[in-house]
């Protein structure tokens, strides 16, 4: 699948507040299960990455992480901004891939199938009820100091680069605008709103301008912070560095991102 709508260097204000101010890395699968303290593979200097472990699981002696801060209020300046119009070609598998998590695999399908039957064209996203989860990096730091990676670990190898989590930004809802090769806002029918709001499970609400919003009961990792520990063989100690590129982690063979530079990265 193609992730071509985001670049590091996009003009896209919803694409630019998460990365200038908030440094994430977005997940292209968004995930129910990603931790503060995960771990990451990087073989040399490939643009991919490993599926996560726990950073307290290589280190030597057991590393105890630094209290997280959890459910932490994400400010406004990111529940109240959207994309701009994307192409539905480029974006529809995100929007499918979110959906499926976050509401099941047929209420998505449906969707998808609507968009697509309605010639979509473009569709703007927005994120809403947005948490995060944290540690305070500096204190992670001075437990490190104590430290060092497990080299008798089958995982371990010199030429390996490692990451860890130090943040995971969540939410329990997206927002859609669709418009079709008219210009036209594109809206779901009764029927398809009905049957997820039945289910229990989650709910969709339709404003009268076509607003679109999907909700479910859990909330989703959409993206990760994450900070390179390396071992400085001068110093004979680990360190934290804050990496200025973007990462594609292991997802399944026929998944592409896209060029190193892209804003998103897979995960199984």
């Amino acid at each position: 699948m193609g992730w071509k709508f985001w670049r590091r260097n996009t003009n896209d204000p919803l694409a630019k507040i998460l990365f200038e101010n908030y440094r994430l890395n977005m997940l292209t699968i968004p995930r129910e299960k990603a931790s503060v303290g995960d771990l990451y593979m990087r073989d040399g200097e490939a643009s991919q990455l490993s599926t996560p472990g726990s950073i307290t699981n290589f280190l030597e002696p057991t590393l105890e992480l630094p209290p997280t801060t959890a459910d932490e209020f994400m400010a406004d300046e990111v529940s109240n901004v959207s994309s701009h119009n994307l192409s539905a070609n480029l974006v529809i598998d995100f929007v499918e891939g979110f959906l499926t998590v976050l509401l099941g695999r047929a209420i998505a399908a449906k969707i998808r199938a609507t968009f697509e039957e309605k010639k979509t064209q473009a569709i703007q996203i927005q994120f809403g009820s947005l948490s995060r989860d944290a540690l305070d990096v500096f204190a992670l730091g001075n437990k490190l100091k104590d430290h060092k990676l497990k080299k008798d670990s089958a995982l371990y190898d010199s030429d390996r680069r490692y990451y860890v989590v130090c943040g995971v930004a969540r939410a329990q809802s997206i927002i859609i605008v669709a418009q079709d090769d008219k210009n036209k806002e594109v809206g779901l029918n009764a029927q398809v709103i009905n049957s997820l709001n039945l289910t229990g499970t989650g709910s969709i609400e339709q404003s009268a301008a076509k607003q679109i919003t999907f909700k479910g009961a859990k909330k989703l990792a959409f993206g990760v912070e994450l900070y390179e520990l390396r071992y400085d063989t001068d110093e004979q100690r680990l360190k934290l560095d804050m990496p200025t590129g973007a990462f594609t982690v292991r997802g399944p063979p026929a998944a592409y991102v896209g060029k190193d530079e892209s804003m998103f990265f897979e995960l199984e």
